[in-house]
């Protein structure tokens, strides 16, 4: 079947590639499209950036954390029944001598192996048969004097958990103490240029002696430590960004 020139209309063969009257090339080959541009490539590293801002993300909250906890160790303490607490416990657990004060008896010569009262003597004589009732001393013995005038005495012989009780020349009730309220707190002052208070404080026994736990008359006992029972006044003032005991 015939074919015609699209330039001149010329009828030329179907497998002529050109016109023999104008010369344009015929039955060409149709170009191949041109391929059509591959799609951009999304980038790998999503994965590794959204990884970065998870991290740089932890990172910050760990300093503002850090930071938080930075100021708060470097504020100063609060008046509290915490803090004031705190302050006694460590004052009285450091300093012996003010623990005994308040812990121990002196006031009759507890060391010696025997202590002679004179028969008119009832207030010694009524706390000396408290510590009789504990077991610290044997019954009393009455002894008569000689002389021109007769008088009789009551002599009151150490036990051996006596002797285990004392320290020194004290007879003391515990080993330790510990705050079980305190107040104060609510009323800092400013003195010397530092916020300072004067805490009352109610303590408790630890490691108590035996001989006071079994005693029945362990509260009359109490009674006798010096400030009349378990409660302290202290003053306090802030030291160091610290609440500690003063002298």
């Amino acid at each position: 079947m015939a074919q015609f020139c699209k330039q001149c209309g010329t009828a030329h063969a179907p497998d002529a590639r050109f016109c023999d009257e104008c010369g344009k090339a015929v039955n060409a080959v149709n170009a191949a499209p041109a391929p059509s541009p591959a799609p951009a490539a999304t980038p790998a590293l999503s994965g590794v950036k959204r990884r970065h801002v998870v991290i740089a993300g932890g990172a910050l909250a760990a300093v503002i954390v850090a930071g938080g906890a930075l100021a708060w160790l470097l504020a100063p303490e609060a008046a509290s029944a915490s803090s004031f607490g705190r302050a006694i416990d460590a004052h009285l657990a450091a300093d012996e001598a003010a623990r005994d004060k308040l812990l121990c008896l002196s006031n009759l010569p507890y060391q010696k192996e025997e202590i002679r009262v004179a028969s008119y003597d009832s207030s010694t004589r009524q706390w000396l048969d408290i510590l009789v009732r504990g077991g610290l001393y044997s019954a009393p013995v009455e002894q008569s004097s000689g002389g021109w005038i007769t008088q009789s005495q009551f002599v009151y012989a150490l036990s051996a958990p006596g002797k285990a009780a004392l320290r020194g020349d004290k007879l003391c009730v515990a080993k330790g103490v510990k705050v079980a309220k305190v107040s104060g707190y609510e009323q800092v002052r400013e003195m010397g240029g530092r916020p300072t208070a004067m805490a009352t404080a109610t303590l408790a026994l630890s490691d108590e002696a035996a001989w006071l736990v079994k005693s029945p008359d362990r509260a009359q006992i109490l009674q006798r430590l010096p400030g009349g029972g378990l409660e302290v006044q202290l003053p306090l003032a802030l030291v160091d960004k610290q609440w500690q005991v003063t002298d």
